[in-house]
């Protein structure tokens, strides 16, 4: 009842400050220069979660007043709202939700998205709407990030070191983030407006594909067999702020993402195997230098193998023990990136937009690995990027 009340003084507030105006955002029959506007969603083909509400903020561009309304993804109902400390919309009961919604006449930008996430930093949105003069470039949204062995991150990759110790980590799988925005739209007294938004991801996704070329041949001229059980990544290079009325990323600072891939399924006596990852993320930032393997634009792999152990135990399926053995290796992205990139840089190298909703990079080089040792790629000419390799021996553990 108290969080009620605050809402309803709230509101009353609105409501004078408005009458107060030279336009008027109050009930049409008292006040006519007033527009009833009202919108619908478009999500299209969009086979990801779609957020219960959206909250659009419609900005006046001359004699500027900026109105933020929570909208239902579904059916267009909302409210009126003023962001609660956490930047999301405050409570409405649900007998209090309209159609349509009464603004000011005026030349107005529409944008929308979603404030569904708790992986999203959005306090600028409040402070965008309490503060009549800044501007929309200043919302910047950030993402949270953690710390490699902190355990509010929901994947992390087992028996982890990392070598490109240079920023935290973001959250792998969050919730996408839909933004849509209507320019220099007239909003004119005696009539209606019905806008349609149709948002679209401001996350790109990006399939990750590389080859494993297993090598069976020893020193000794004899052959041991081994099978690969899974492959985790990481990738650095990623924007972890971006603009919600702009749609563009923050260059400034970038953070890295452990991630899965596929579920790895390999015969031992398989000579390749292929590997697949899905990530949806604002980008990748490429490296400086195709040399440098510090810092943005590059990946490692963890590859879990194991072989059998010749002085293993029987199991009781009638197999013997495997051995199990860590590998981990990393490459710079640099001229995969080139040749398709994530980012469409500015020219003021901080700010970009992504070049396309779903990226393929597909990396050329394949990781080489054998029985006994890691076999590091040599061909680094030809604009093909290179593994770089360490093998970390565990102590012997049995499958």
């Amino acid at each position: 009842m108290k969080r009620f009340t605050s809402l309803f003084l709230f509101s009353c507030l609105l409501l004078v400050i408005a009458c107060q105006a030279d336009v008027e955002l109050c009930d049409r029959d008292e006040h006519p220069h007033t527009v009833g506007v009202s919108f619908k969603y478009d999500w299209g083909g969009t086979k990801a979660s779609i957020p219960n509400n959206m909250l659009v903020i419609a900005n006046r561009i001359v004699n500027m007043k900026k109105t933020p309304i929570s909208v239902n993804s579904y059916n267009g109902k909302g409210y009126f709202v003023a962001p609660n400390p956490a930047g999301t919309p405050a409570f409405t009961p649900a007998d209090s939700l309209m159609d349509s919604f009464w603004i000011p006449k005026g030349t107005y930008k529409f944008f929308t998205f979603n404030m569904e996430n708790d992986e999203l930093i959005n306090s600028s949105v409040r402070e965008y709407v309490e503060k009549p003069e800044m501007p929309k470039e200043d919302i910047i949204i950030h993402y949270r990030t953690y710390e490699r062995n902190d355990t509010l991150l929901k994947f992390r990759i087992p028996s982890w070191t990392d070598h490109n110790y240079y920023s935290e980590y973001i959250q792998y799988a969050t919730s996408p983030i839909y933004f849509d925005s209507l320019s220099n739209m007239e909003i004119d007294e005696g009539k209606t407006y019905a806008l349609r938004f149709r948002p679209h991801d401001l996350t790109q996704k990006i399939d990750i594909y590389f080859n494993i070329a297993k090598e069976f041949k020893t020193k000794n001229n004899t052959l041991q067999y081994f099978k690969v059980d899974s492959v985790f990544g990481e990738i650095s290079g990623i924007p972890s702020a971006f603009n919600i009325a702009t749609g563009y990323v923050e260059l400034e600072k970038t953070n890295k993402m452990m991630f899965p891939t596929d579920k790895i399924n390999d015969d031992e006596k398989a000579k390749s195997v292929r590997c697949h990852a899905e990530i949806h993320i604002p980008g990748i930032l490429p490296s400086r230098l195709p040399t440098i393997y510090v810092g943005a634009g590059v990946m490692q792999v963890m590859i879990f193998c194991s072989v059998e152990d010749p002085n293993g135990k029987i199991k009781p399926d009638g197999t013997k023990e495997r051995r199990g053995k860590k590998i981990q290796g990393k490459i710079n992205l640099f001229n995969t990136l080139a040749a398709t990139p994530s980012l469409d840089v500015a020219e003021d190298n901080k700010h970009a937009k992504m070049t396309k909703p779903s990226l393929k990079l597909d990396i050329k080089a394949d990781m080489k690995v054998n029985g006994e040792s890691i076999m590091e790629s040599t061909d680094d000419k030809g604009g093909i990027d290179v593994w770089r390799m360490d093998s970390i021996s565990v102590n012997p553990y049995h499958i």
